[in-house]
């Protein structure tokens, strides 16, 4: 059956090229035609100049997210499933892949699932997989540099800042921020549980990670969400300041031009919308219309 493009973005333009990653159509009966909306399947290499194409790259398993396709050194890095492969970007011919299994090397026996975040260190990647594991691969020659087992596979990916990848354990809300050029430990929070706790969301900032909790308040033998937001020092991991709102939060967005960060909540509560300052948390202005419901769109990252 013909294949025909679902759905285009675009994950980087350069100097030279345009790389856009493609969902497609995999196969169809008469005129039924089932579309893979879940992982990218394809890449296509453009001209940045010209528009014309100079190569398309077939993924194997694909990837779910955009974030997944990083362009850095002349190649494109993709995390597919229990794999990362590197391609000319020019050329799109595979360059490495990691793990090799040909080769009886440092970390040919490494059988990762999933990446939950990736991230670029001078000459390296750095990941998380599902199994609670923070590895480092040469971006030049494919090769396993580090390893390190965290022991704890309710990690997410918060992002980098400054050479150090932090995650935080959805879970306890507890974090770990590791050195992305020796994959030391430098600093692992230890908070007490909270049962009544529900992790939401979190955002990392350049000195701190603030993220959002739901607490389940019960109220004439139901119950509600309120939200808490908390923000955490990833140079101390003691707690800088706390933000109580009267409703359940549905994002945390930071305005990269200024020290705020918008605090939106659920569609389905009244039109409620708090902007707070991201160093002290005190607010800096709000909007309250019992009449509405909210919702921000795209104000800044």
């Amino acid at each position: 059956n013909p294949v025909s493009t679902a759905k285009v973005e675009v994950v980087s333009i350069g100097e030279e090229f345009i790389v856009l990653a493609l969902r497609k159509v995999l196969s169809g009966v008469g005129s039924i035609q089932f579309m893979d909306y879940r992982r990218f399947r394809d890449l296509l290499i453009l001209d940045k100049n010209t528009g014309q194409e100079k190569c398309s790259i077939k993924l194997g398993s694909g990837v779910t997210l955009k974030g997944d396709i990083l362009v850095a050194g002349g190649n494109i890095l993709v995390m597919e499933r229990r794999k990362i492969t590197a391609y000319g970007l020019g050329s799109g011919d595979v360059l490495w892949t990691f793990p090799n299994r040909s080769k009886r090397e440092p970390g040919s026996e490494f059988k990762p699932d999933e990446y939950r975040g990736v991230a670029l260190c001078e000459d390296r990647i750095v990941a998380l997989t599902t199994e609670g594991k923070v590895i480092s691969v040469s971006m030049v020659k494919g090769n396993l540099l580090w390893s390190v087992d965290l022991k704890q596979n309710s990690l997410l990916w918060l992002g980098d800042a400054d050479g150090k990848a932090v995650l935080m354990d959805k879970r306890s809300m507890n974090f770990v921020v590791v050195n992305c050029s020796d994959g030391s430990v430098e600093l692992r929070s230890d908070y007490a549980p909270n049962d009544k706790m529900v992790f939401g969301k979190a955002l990392l900032l350049n000195d701190s990670i603030i993220a959002y909790a739901r607490f389940q308040v019960a109220q004439g033998g139901g119950s509600n969400s309120l939200g808490t937001i908390v923000s955490y020092s990833t140079e101390t991991g003691l707690e800088n300041w706390r933000f109580s709102a009267e409703y359940r939060v549905a994002d945390l967005r930071s305005l990269s031009s200024s020290n705020v960060m918008i605090v939106p909540p659920t569609w389905l509560r009244t039109g409620v919308i708090d902007v707070l300052d991201t160093k002290s948390g005190e607010k800096v202005w709000s909007y309250r219309n019992a009449g509405a419901k909210c919702q921000v769109f795209n104000p800044g990252k």
